[in-house]
C-alpha cells in the first residue's frame, strides 16, 4: 500500500495534469475523445509485432502485463510507441492509434504514468531497479495504466534481475512492464519465462531504403547510402538521417583505421579518432538535452525562464551530461568498429567473387585492401570483435584504440 506521502504526491501530480488538459475540455472535447495520432509511424517493417500489440488494446482480453521486446534495433522505439497507445484515453475505447497530446508527452518523457529505466553507465545500479519496483506500487495519475520501460536489459546485472522476478510474474493490473534487449541470448531463462517475447527482425537494405524514402522523405540516393552505412539497423539509420556530422565523422574514422602504414601513424590515428568521436558526442548530447527541455516546456505550456511548480519538478529531464557523453562515445566507437567489420566482410566477399552483396559499394577502402591476404583480414576481424566486447567494460578508450590499430598494422 502506498504511504500517505505517496498518495499526496500522486494527487498533486493528477491535479497538475488536469490543469494542463483543461483547455481541451473547455473547447468541447473530453479526455476520452482526443484527436488520434498514429503513434506507430516510426516503426519500420515490423507489421507483425505492431498488429499483435494493437490487438491487446482492441481486445483487452488479450492484454499481457509483462513484455520482452528484443532485436538488433527498434525495441525501445516500439516500447515508446506501445506506451503512447496504452496511455492514451483512446485506448479505453479500444482505439490503438493513440493521440497527439499523449504521444507528445511520452516522446518528451514527461508523462506522469511513464517510467523509463535508462543509464549512461556500463551497468544499471541495483538501487535504481529497487526504486522502479517501489514506484510500481503507486496508482496511475492520468491514465488507467502505468508503463515501466527498461531500455536495455543486458545492462542490468544478474543479481539485480532477482529484484524484478516477482513484479514481472505477478504484476499489478494497472502496471505494464516492457523490457528491451538487443538479443534474447543476454536474457536469463528465469526472466524470459515470465515475459511475452516479441522478436523484431532487421529489414533488408532495400526495405529500409524504401522506408526512409516514403516515410521520411529522404532522397533515394541518400536513403540507400544511409541504409548501407547503418548495415540495415533502423535505429542507426534514423540517427544518421538526423545527424549528417556523424556520417562524415564515421567516414573519416574508417579512413583513419585502415590507412596506417606504421606504428607511429597508428598511435596518432587512435588519438585523432577519439577526438573526433568525443567532439561529436558532446554536440549530440547537447542537442538531445535541448530537445528534451523544449519538449517539457511545450507540454506544460511553460516558457523559457518560467518557475516550474514543485509538483512538476520531478518530471524535468535531468541527466548527467558527463555520463551521457561517455556512453555516446562508446556507442559511436562501437558503430565505427561495426563499420570496419563490414569493410572486412566486403573484402572477403570480393575475393570470393560475390560482388553483388556489398555493404560498402564503391568505397575507396575496398581498393586499398584488395591485395590484403584473407588470413590477415580474418585476424583484423578477430581484433575488431575483441574491441567491441571490450567496450562493454570500463576499459580506457584511448588504450583500446591504440591496441587495435597497432595490431592491424603489425598483422
Amino acid at each position: 500500500m502506498p504511504s500517505g506521502k505517496s498518495r499526496a504526491n500522486t494527487s498533486n501530480s493528477r491535479s497538475a495534469m488536469r490543469a494542463v488538459q483543461e483547455p481541451s475540455v473547455a473547447s468541447g472535447s473530453t479526455a476520452n475523445a482526443l484527436p488520434p495520432a498514429d503513434v506507430w509511424n516510426d516503426i519500420a517493417c515490423q507489421d507483425r509485432a505492431v498488429q499483435e500489440l494493437k490487438g491487446t488494446i482492441i481486445n483487452p482480453k488479450r492484454m499481457i502485463n509483462s513484455w520482452l521486446f528484443y532485436g538488433p534495433s527498434q525495441s525501445f522505439a516500439l516500447a515508446l510507441a506501445y506506451a503512447s497507445a496504452l496511455l492514451s484515453p483512446n485506448a479505453m475505447k479500444g482505439e490503438p492509434t493513440g493521440d497527439k497530446e499523449t504521444h507528445s508527452m511520452v516522446s518528451a518523457r514527461t508523462h506522469p504514468d511513464l517510467r523509463i529505466l535508462t543509464t549512461e553507465n556500463v551497468t544499471v545500479p541495483i538501487r535504481e531497479i529497487r526504486e522502479l519496483v517501489m514506484k510500481a506500487q503507486l496508482e496511475p495519475s492520468l491514465a488507467d495504466k502505468t508503463v515501466f520501460i527498461v531500455e536495455d536489459l543486458t545492462r542490468v546485472p544478474r543479481r539485480s534481475l532477482n529484484v524484478l522476478l516477482k513484479p514481472l510474474e505477478e504484476p499489478h493490473a494497472h502496471v505494464v512492464w516492457i523490457l528491451c534487449a538487443p538479443s534474447i541470448r543476454g536474457v536469463t531463462p528465469t526472466i524470459r519465462s515470465r515475459l511475452r517475447a516479441i522478436y523484431l527482425n532487421e529489414p533488408s537494405i532495400e526495405n529500409l531504403a524504401g522506408y526512409l524514402t516514403e516515410r521520411r522523405g529522404i532522397e533515394k540516393s541518400l536513403a540507400c547510402e544511409i541504409s548501407y552505412a547503418s548495415l540495415g539497423n533502423v535505429d542507426d539509420a534514423l540517427y544518421l538521417v538526423d545527424n549528417e556530422s556523424t556520417r562524415l565523422m564515421r567516414k573519416k574514422a574508417l579512413d583513419l583505421v585502415f590507412c596506417n602504414r606504421d606504428l607511429a601513424e597508428a598511435v596518432c590515428s587512435a588519438q585523432t579518432i577519439l577526438d573526433l568521436v568525443s567532439k561529436e558526442a558532446e554536440s549530440v548530447v547537447q542537442k538531445r538535452d535541448l530537445q528534451l527541455r523544449e519538449g517539457f516546456l511545450k507540454n506544460f505550456a511553460f516558457k523559457q525562464g518560467d518557475v516550474i511548480p514543485k509538483q512538476l519538478q520531478h518530471l524535468q529531464p535531468r541527466r548527467d551530461n558527463k555520463q551521457q557523453v561517455s556512453r555516446q562515445v562508446r556507442d559511436a566507437l562501437d558503430g565505427i568498429f561495426l563499420s570496419c567489420l563490414s569493410v572486412c566482410r566486403d573484402v572477403l566477399a570480393i575475393k570470393s567473387g560475390a560482388t553483388n552483396c556489398l555493404y560498402n559499394p564503391g568505397s575507396r577502402i575496398l581498393d586499398k585492401l584488395s591485395s590484403m591476404p584473407p588470413e590477415k583480414i580474418l585476424r583484423n576481424v578477430k581484433a575488431l570483435e575483441y574491441a567491441r566486447d571490450a567496450l562493454k567494460s570500463n576499459v580506457m578508450l584511448l588504450l583500446l584504440l591504440e591496441s587495435i590499430l597497432v595490431q592491424m598494422v603489425e598483422m
